[in-house]
């Protein structure tokens, strides 16, 4: 799926070249930039990015203002914006770093934006054109003196900042000046981390995982792709090119990485030495920075020798190849889900592992895992394995692998990232989350040999998107992991989506100005909910469960009138008069929603002068007003209780009350005493008055 999806991110980038700028004048980044559209500079584009020149306005009298250009971002493609807010300003010598960014108006429509980032133009060309294309080998002396040495200090640098570049590679590489006597790093933080990288720059586990979901990484991760890279140098090419993706994985699996790329390069023993230390697959064994450090300063370390798989007595045989080791049979199956839930047996498995591996804890801890310890003896028929089942199943033949689940491979720190990358994309909602209810993120933890400090970090992370899954309402869901693990990617929602909002506080200006066009559905939808809460974090839930309120219309509508006002009121807008007039419009339901005819006056008129104003927040004390409701309740009540006595009454009427010697006695005597007491008191008042008188 990873090979898939990447070309299907391509594929749609061609055909969408027109969308990337062909507006008629420069585009301002701010008070002091300016970026021409028509002046495209393809030699810098980047994967996701495309190169537009750009200006200093401060600085074009002195000659200096137009040494630079800007890479406006593929659409609903977030950059890194922390590695951009820690290199925005810091002087580190050999890399492309930014000078500035942010969202500039873009493509054909008003109020489309794209983020931008401005670069300073590198004083010599990029080393190598295309991943797959030759360029003039480095000798092993320009390697070190122009390449290894300028580096080590940056990666220092950068590692210092908890930044990890993902995006070290030869076709990344410029020179930092005309006489070429030092290259540059190109820049890390238009795409997200490790989508742009070619197969060969990723370790074993990174080829595995589809590009999207291999993650931010580690240092080490950076340090292998600079191996990688510099194997490429001294090549003056790809060192595996035509070699398939599959064919790649089994002979870093089964040789090590050092003798898939190394192969018939002759190199000296210190060199030698760099690439085996840098090129390690076991990441504990890998060089560090200190090691790295320790050779660049001319002092040599033993040459580290590749740490293979434990390769079996006899391999087994699936699918009509062989394999030798556990780990490439765990990427073989995983290549092919449909067939391997029908052609695997865990059973079979379990009995190599035994045998051939010697493994008699793993064999049983497999067998356990799939749930078929106890389901017959070893060589017995397997039941076909469910999907859970063979996710598990690959987590235990080889723990360092991604998580897999059907057409899924995510690194673990990169599940987040795919959800973001690939959200929109058919069929993959469905399945992350599926493999979140699954709690599959949890069982790689729970399978993984070594406790690291990172893991806690991770536990916390898939506890919380298994919490936000699991509530279906708006302000959760799926929605809500998407923004609540992404900071900075914009909201989807189809109501701002031209507007690239990243930031809450540009959420209702947007919605202000889609107000001006067509208003045929409401101002709120599941991922506006979800970007607002992930954002402004503690909304009242009474406030984020009035937006699932659906006994009746009035009350839903109320609630979307409610929780747009908490953010108008989070964010200090004060004047919104078109996203007023837009929600008064479905207020309808609620104002009718009221007995009394006078309180739906006084109702209307409050809305009305909510609208006026602009406020958002007076709109819901008009629609919030307990006090209104309940007096309309009381009210209502009692009309209905007398509404029901009066309608008794008629209803004896009618049924011949009048006339019914029950009712005649009873009156009688009613009659009888009123008079008798008016009698008695008339009598007591005249003998009252003769006595006085």
């Amino acid at each position: 799926m990873s090979e898939a999806t990447a070309r299907t991110r391509k594929e749609k980038t061609p055909s969408a070249e027109a969308a990337w700028g062909t507006r008629a004048a420069p585009v301002a980044l701010g008070k002091n930039w300016e970026i021409d559209p028509r002046q495209p500079l393809p030699h810098l584009n980047q994967p996701h990015a495309r190169a537009f020149a750009a200006k200093d306005k401060r600085f074009l009298s002195s000659g200096k203002g137009d040494s630079y250009y800007a890479l406006v971002c593929e659409e609903f493609l977030s950059p890194r914006l922390d590695p951009l807010r820690l290199l925005k300003g810091e002087d580190l010598d050999y890399l492309m770093q930014p000078v500035t960014f942010g969202l500039v108006e873009w493509g054909n429509q008003e109020g489309q934006h794209r983020p931008a980032v401005i670069f300073g133009v590198p004083g010599g060309p990029r080393i190598q054109e295309a991943p797959d294309a030759t360029f003039k080998p480095f000798s092993e002396d320009s390697l070190v003196r122009k390449v290894v040495q300028p580096m080590v200090p940056l990666l220092e640098r950068m590692a210092e900042r908890g930044i990890t570049h993902r995006s070290i590679r030869a076709s990344n590489l410029f020179w930092r000046d005309a006489a070429q006597n030092s290259v540059l790093l190109g820049e890390c933080t238009t795409a997200p981390p490790g989508l742009d990288q070619p197969d060969v720059y990723e370790t074993i586990e990174g080829i595995l995982a589809r590009p999207s979901g291999r993650g931010p990484g580690t240092l080490g991760d950076d340090l292998y792709a600079f191996g990688i890279m510099l194997v490429f140098l001294l090549n003056g090419k790809n060192p595996v090119q035509g070699m398939t993706r599959q064919a790649m994985v089994e002979s870093k699996i089964s040789q090590g990485t050092y003798a898939t790329v190394v192969r018939n390069l002759r190199t000296s023993l210190p060199i030698m030495e760099l690439l085996r230390g840098l090129l390690c697959d076991d990441p504990r064994e890998r060089w560090v920075l200190e090691n790295l450090s320790i050779w660049a300063n001319g002092r040599h370390l033993s040459p580290k020798q590749p740490s293979l798989p434990h390769r079996g007595a006899r391999p087994f045989i699936y699918r009509e190849t062989k394999y030798w080791n556990l780990r490439s049979l765990s990427a073989a199956i995983g290549q092919d889900w449909t067939a391997a839930q029908t052609e695997v047996d865990a059973q079979e498995i379990a009995v190599w592992i035994r045998r051939s591996l010697g493994d008699e804890t793993l064999s049983e801890k497999l067998l356990e895992t799939t749930g078929q310890a106890k389901k017959g003896a070893f060589g017995g028929g397997s039941e076909a394995l469910s999907d859970r089942a063979l996710s598990r199943l690959l987590m235990v033949m080889d723990p360092a692998a991604p998580i897999r689940y059907r057409e899924l491979s995510l690194e673990p720190d990169g599940l987040p990232q795919a959800l973001a990358i690939d959200f929109e994309t058919p069929g993959f909602q469905e399945l992350i989350t599926e493999l979140i209810m699954r709690r599959l993120p949890q069982s790689w933890l729970e399978v993984q040999p070594h406790a690291l400090a990172e893991h806690n970090a991770l536990q916390r992370t898939f506890e919380d998107l298994y919490n936000y899954i699991s509530r279906p309402q708006q302000g959760y869901g799926i929605e809500r992991c998407l923004y609540q693990f992404n900071p900075g990617w914009p909201c989807l929602s189809s109501l701002v989506r031209e507007a690239y909002v990243t930031d809450v506080r540009r959420l209702l200006p947007a919605l202000e100005a889609r107000a001006a066009g067509a208003q045929e559905v409401e101002p709120m939808d599941r991922h506006i909910a979800a970007f607002a809460c992930s954002q402004l974090g503690d909304i009242p839930d009474r406030t984020i469960l009035a937006l699932g309120d659906t006994s009746s219309e009035a009350a839903r509508i109320s609630g979307v009138v409610l929780f747009l006002a908490e953010v108008a009121q989070r964010t200090e807008n004060h004047h919104l008069p078109k996203l007023a007039t837009w929600l008064a419009s479905y207020l309808k339901p609620f104002v009718d929603s009221f007995h009394s005819r006078q309180l739906r006056d006084e109702l209307q008129r409050a809305i009305d002068s909510a609208v006026k104003a602009g406020s958002l927040p007076d709109l819901a004390r008009a629609v919030g007003n307990h006090e209104r409701r309940e007096k309309d309740e009381r009210g209502f009540d009692f009309a209905r209780r007398e509404y029901q006595a009066l309608e008794r009454e008629c209803q004896a009427l009618e049924g011949g009350k009048l006339t019914d010697n029950v009712f005649v006695s009873a009156r009688a005597r009613s009659a009888s005493a009123v008079v008798a007491g008016l009698a008695s008191g008339v009598g007591l008042l005249f003998m009252t008055l003769l006595h006085v008188t």
